[in-house]
């Protein structure tokens, strides 16, 4: 239900856009602001809709989903709205100076307090935006800017243009031109290579986890980012639960799964891997002052594991124990720390980890259970793990992956 919510309203978005953005583009052109006014001008005769304007805006559309990926795309977007947002806000406030008698339907209340912290608003909105996204904002604000040759060259004997002084016309002249030139000295605006989108499970750090900015970050996303740059791709990361991760390769929503994922026969049946970057091993970890020695020593117990794990699978049959699948690594520690569980099973490499960190205390008992890591792709793209394989092997030549495992503190057998 929460897709078909999300679903009606992006369609309704949409629809809202369309409308309104074809209408500033009829407005624009009954002004004679833009190039083929006469044309974007005409609205259809049943409806009054401004069918033309609807199919340029079609055709833009078109050209920059096709020159920008959609993530940068919308984030552009964003960027782009939020400025215009501002000079909105600002709008109000300059209308009452200007005309404070004329007649208005509705008035904005605790003016000016509404509209100057919708401006402190949107301000913010666009510093966060500028310091965390920085190319992005540039083409954002290089896109605007091309706008100004267009009015000066439509507009340039119009009574507003020449209000301005001579200087401030070739001022913002000069700067929209510099800031055209800015956008092809970036070749990464323009990024045509193909999108490899990435399954992540964004709850797991260091191996997967939302960054400061947003974006996600981790020793997996880096390696994954590393290998498709080699391979010629450009990433999406896409977040998707642990236990649906191989589902998702296997069904073809995803290119990738990352993360610590172990090859085993059972998710060989749904998917293929890619050669292995690291190991480790099952361990079990339980408190300090617990008698236990062997997991034998746990019956009756209850055990956490994390669903959709080989730790899962490899409890699963094993009725002794009570066996408790929680969704993510999180919840997961919580409920053994409030001791909701008496011990947990996991990757080595990640318990250690945890302890490091003061995350977890205990101790572990080896399970011995060997794994194996590697990035899981659909076996029907053959192509596809050939181009990572390669790049994987490059990396590890290069000791590239060594560097990752030191910056995120993981330790891989080799």
């Amino acid at each position: 239900m929460i897709s078909v919510g999300i679903m009606i309203s992006i369609i309704g978005g949409i629809n809202g856009y369309i409308m309104t953005l074809s209408r500033v583009i009829l407005a624009m052109s009954e002004r004679r602001q833009m190039p083929g006014s006469s044309v974007f001008v005409r609205l259809e005769e049943d409806s009054k809709t401004p069918v033309n304007a609807q199919i340029l805006l079609l055709v833009l559309s078109f050209v920059y989903f096709t020159v920008v990926d959609t993530e940068r795309l919308t984030n552009i977007t964003m960027f782009s709205i939020w400025i215009f947002y501002v000079f909105c806000f600002w709008g109000v406030i300059r209308t009452r100076r200007r005309l404070p008698d004329a007649p208005r339907s509705y008035r904005v209340p605790l003016y000016p307090v509404v509209p100057l912290l919708a401006i402190a608003g949107a301000l913010y909105v666009i510093y966060g935006m500028f310091v965390s996204q920085p190319l992005n904002a540039v083409f954002a604000v290089g896109l605007i800017l091309i706008g100004l040759p267009v009015l000066h060259f439509f507009c340039g004997d119009r009574p507003f243009y020449q209000s301005l002084s001579f200087r401030k016309r070739n001022l913002f002249l000069i700067a929209s031109l510099i800031m055209i030139g800015m956008l092809f000295m970036f070749s990464k605006v323009f990024d045509n290579r193909p999108v490899l989108v990435v399954a992540t499970e964004n709850s797991n750090r260091p191996v997967a986890f939302t960054g400061p900015t947003g974006e996600p970050a981790g020793f997996a996303i880096d390696l994954i980012t590393a290998m498709a740059e080699k391979a010629g791709y450009k990433v999406q990361f896409r977040p998707i639960a642990f236990e649906h991760l191989f589902n998702a390769v296997n069904n073809k929503s995803v290119d990738v799964a990352t993360g610590i994922l172990t090859i085993n026969e059972q998710r060989q049946g749904l998917v293929a891997f890619t050669n292995s970057y690291g190991g480790s091993e099952l361990a079990l970890l339980v408190r300090s002052d617990s008698p236990a020695r062997s997991l034998a020593d746990l019956d009756g117990q209850r055990i956490v594991v994390r669903k959709g794990t080989v730790a899962e699978q490899f409890l699963a049959g094993k009725t002794e124990f009570e066996v408790l699948s929680i969704d993510d690594p999180a919840s997961a520690l919580s409920l053994y720390q409030e001791g909701g569980a008496d011990a947990m099973v996991e990757d080595t490499v990640l318990l250690s980890l945890w302890l490091d960190e003061n995350k977890l205390a205990g101790r572990l008992i080896p399970l011995g259970v060997r794994e194996r890591y590697a990035f899981a792709y659909n076996k029907g793209n053959v192509s596809l793990g050939e181009a990572l394989n390669g790049a994987l092997e490059e990396l590890q030549n290069s000791g590239e992956i060594d560097k990752l495992c030191k910056k995120w503190n993981i330790r891989l057998e080799k």
